[in-house]
């Protein structure tokens, strides 16, 4: 069975929230960030998941012919790494031939999930960069979510200086040309973007709160709900004129297990100022299409004065609110957006029983929240609260 773009005709996912090169947004920072490895210097960069940090040095990288990258994942990096060797992996052919044991053009140092580092490989590197002896580094590169630097030196912090880049969370126009430059088919010309009516697109963005990763993977959920359902009738295939309703997203995101709550209260209450009749038509349609409908037991008033409260406790509390199996739990989330109780499981060290255990008490402090699936497993990913609460501390 051939997955949902291929249906639309196309050849690779357009809404794969993996990092790409394809960047809405962020073109001061892409040339503050090639100014800086031109320059031969030391940088930061930072902001929160989902913000298009792996996808911008991912794009520097293309876009910076005649420059070699030493990219590393510092959540990955194995115990017995060696830098030398990783940069005398970069000689060219030209460099082999004159037997030269380092390559001519020193490689740029991309070191991303900077966090997670062992300090004597951040030395390494500065000494590989900075000392007149060994410097075989052009530059240095590092990326991580918090802005607070705290696995180096401050001689380090002083020779960084201001040279820090911050990436924010995208508005709704940055997030409005995200979908619109990955739903439009070039091969076929059909522009899946228009099959979206604008309260969904306008009701997409705000559930995804900045986050382009997010707003990409509920996208999706859209299409593949139709996929699944309609099968060879998919009225996005079929139907030019066809549109995805605000009230059918929705439920769509609702029957993932994604809070919508909150945003569709706004969603909805233009809706009826603008045509209470023709909202009640289009809620009525969307509710035959739609199955196993889930019904809140708690009013929105009820759900936004316990998240309320929650949010404050733990802005307030972090340390004492947590224990050391939950703060390990949010440091991974707060890497990975989302995980499943089994890969989080796995980056922590923890038994799956226990995990699930430290997961229902992170649900219940209101620092955890369901984000739908990922291949037929729950997802986690931390609330904005809690997000906020670890990166300003």
């Amino acid at each position: 069975m051939e997955p949902w773009y291929k249906q639309l005709g196309f050849k690779e996912n357009p809404l794969d929230a993996r990092p790409n090169s394809t960047l809405v947004g962020l073109e001061e920072q892409e040339e503050q960030l090639k100014t800086f490895i031109v320059k031969e210097q030391l940088c930061f960069l930072h902001g929160l998941t989902g913000a298009g940090k792996t996808s911008l040095l991912k794009k520097v990288q293309e876009s910076l012919p005649g420059h070699t990258f030493i990219y590393l994942d510092a959540d990955a990096i194995p115990t017995d790494f060696d830098l030398t060797g990783a940069i005398k992996g970069k000689r060219s052919f030209l460099d082999r031939i004159r037997m030269r044991e380092l390559p001519e053009k020193k490689p740029v140092l991309i070191i991303d999930e900077f966090q997670a580092t062992d300090p004597r490989l951040v030395l390494e590197a500065r000494s590989r960069w900075e000392n007149p002896t060994e410097r075989h580094v052009k530059s240095i590169v590092i990326a991580q979510i918090s802005e607070q630097l705290k696995n180096v030196p401050g001689s380090f912090k002083d020779r960084l200086g201001n040279r820090m880049i911050h990436i924010n969370s995208l508005d709704n126009e940055s997030m409005n040309k995200v979908l619109q430059k990955r739903l439009c088919n070039n091969k076929t010309k059909r522009d899946y973007y228009e099959q979206l009516s604008p309260k969904t697109v306008e009701f997409l963005i705000a559930v995804s709160d900045g986050n382009a990763r997010r707003l990409l993977e509920f996208t999706e959920m859209l299409f593949e709900y139709h996929y699944q359902r309609f099968k060879d009738s998919n009225p996005l295939k079929h139907k030019p004129d066809y549109k995805i309703q605000f009230p059918a997203a929705k439920e769509i995101l609702t029957i993932n297990n994604i809070a919508v709550e909150g945003y569709s209260e706004e969603i909805e209450e233009k809706l009826q100022k603008k045509n209470p009749k023709e909202v009640k038509k289009t809620e009525k349609n969307a509710a035959e299409k739609i199955e196993d409908m889930k019904i809140e037991e708690n009013t929105i008033e009820e759900k936004e004065t316990i998240i309320e409260k929650a949010e404050e406790r733990i802005s307030q509390n972090f340390d004492k609110e947590f224990t050391i199996a939950e703060q390990n739990i949010l440091r991974a989330l707060l890497r990975r957006d989302r995980m499943s109780l089994k890969q989080i499981a796995t980056n922590i060290h923890l038994e799956i029983n226990k995990c699930n255990g430290v997961l229902a008490n992170l649900k219940k402090k209101g620092a955890i929240v369901h984000a739908g699936k990922m291949q037929g497993d729950k997802t986690w990913q931390i609330t904005q609260s809690a997000k906020r609460a670890m990166v300003t501390k």
